[in-house]
């Protein structure tokens, strides 16, 4: 339940920022506000249904656990979920990154 939310603020953010930034919208500020967005909509629209749905597929799996094809099936699941969310992170450590960069043309735009 919080990481919907968490990503619909993400991808969220970069409009507000363009709507109050004191910086001219020119090429640079616009690619990493640009990137900010489209990694908060990846997140949102791409990786995160992916991810729900893996989680929901472990919970059936776990259901019947009895089966003899339980621990493959499993096995797969986790393999796939960690892929995913390894994907995920690296989306959200250029959202960090962007967003460091934004907070740094900032500064360098006061202290000229």
């Amino acid at each position: 339940k919080l990481f919907p939310k968490f990503f619909a603020l993400q991808t969220l953010t970069p409009f507000l920022l363009a709507a109050t930034t004191p910086l001219a919208l020119t090429c640079i500020p616009k690619a990493v506000l640009g990137v900010i967005a489209t990694t908060g909509l990846l997140n949102l629209g791409c990786l995160l249904p992916i991810l729900n749905k893996d989680r929901e597929q472990r919970i059936e799996v776990e259901k019947n656990e009895n089966d003899q094809s339980f621990q493959q099936k499993e096995t797969a699941i986790v393999k796939k979920f960690d892929k995913v969310h390894l994907i995920s992170m690296a989306v959200n450590l250029a959202n960090i990154a962007s967003l460091g960069y934004y907070g740094y043309l900032l500064i360098k735009h006061y202290t000229v």
